[in-house]
């Protein structure tokens, strides 16, 4: 039963990146702010893309092949068939590991310049969600700069797992699939987490808190992490997966009230029944 659980959470994660896009379009109180946070998202997202397909060192290796004379037997061509498939694999998913990577450090810096409005995005939602809007105590500057740190902290931690995946594309094939899940693991954490620093900072104020939250449902938000993922590939796309991710963080929240009065009221019928 808890592996269909955990399979059913990882699915409602995944489909609640992509459902909950169009949520914030549905009310124009939350359409505004979501104006100029796109705007700035696409300038970043297309400027990181462009650079990485301008300046694309991995082209110097994608033309692998045995042209010398005497490398013309029939069996040493299917060898140098062999390695040049080989190397069109690995070079596709550094490729697709270099691109996400762009796209990435596009939605953090786009994270730190638009953290304001994407804060008032959440708390939008909140009012939409629950009827009661709650603020940040900390104040604009004290929030926003805490959630330059934890970013900052996030990204730093999301890059070094990214430089030592590199190392498994020397394991032909395996490595590169093996480096591509590993990849996807920890983008899944990032862009989860960052998504939801519009929002838990209200709810768990010390960062200890959030992170034993995102742990506890990893198993939802990791999968949440990586539907926005993909739909970060869509410039703009920032600020409606913010709103997606506040509306599930509460739709989540009221799930788990739920089932926790549910148990409370069976453990006190159970304590009440006469033995």
């Amino acid at each position: 039963m808890a592996l269909f659980q955990k399979i059913g959470l990882i699915s409602k994660g995944f489909r609640n990146s992509f459902s909950g896009l169009g949520y914030a379009w549905q009310h124009k109180n939350i359409r505004k702010w979501c104006i100029l946070p796109s705007l700035i998202h696409i300038g970043l997202t297309i400027a990181f893309i462009f650079v990485v397909y301008r300046y694309d060192l991995t082209s110097h290796f994608s033309n692998f092949q045995l042209s010398d004379p005497d490398f013309q037997s029939t069996w040493l061509k299917w060898i140098g068939s062999a390695l040049g498939f080989i190397n069109w694999i690995i070079l596709f998913f550094v490729r697709l590991i270099i691109y996400a990577c762009a796209v990435i450090l596009a939605f953090a810096l786009s994270m730190i310049i638009t953290s304001f409005i994407l804060e008032k995005i959440s708390i939008e939602v909140e009012c939409l969600e629950t009827g009661t809007c709650l603020e940040n105590p900390d104040g604009f500057l004290k929030s926003t700069g805490n959630e330059i740190k934890v970013l900052l902290k996030n990204l730093s931690i999301y890059l070094a797992s990214l430089i030592l995946t590199q190392l498994l594309h020397f394991l032909p094939l395996v490595g590169s699939l093996l480096a591509v899940f590993i990849h996807a693991l920890f983008s899944g954490w990032f862009v989860s987490s960052e998504l939801l620093s519009a929002t838990l900072p209200r709810h768990y104020p010390k960062s200890a808190d959030r992170a034993k939250y995102l742990k506890r449902l990893r198993a939802t938000w990791i999968p949440f992490g990586w539907g926005a993922s993909l739909l970060l590939f869509i410039p703009g796309s920032l600020p409606w997966l913010t709103a997606a991710s506040a509306k599930y963080f509460f739709e989540l929240n009221k799930t788990n009230a739920v089932q926790t009065t549910a148990t409370n009221e069976r453990n006190v019928s159970t304590q009440e029944s006469p033995t």
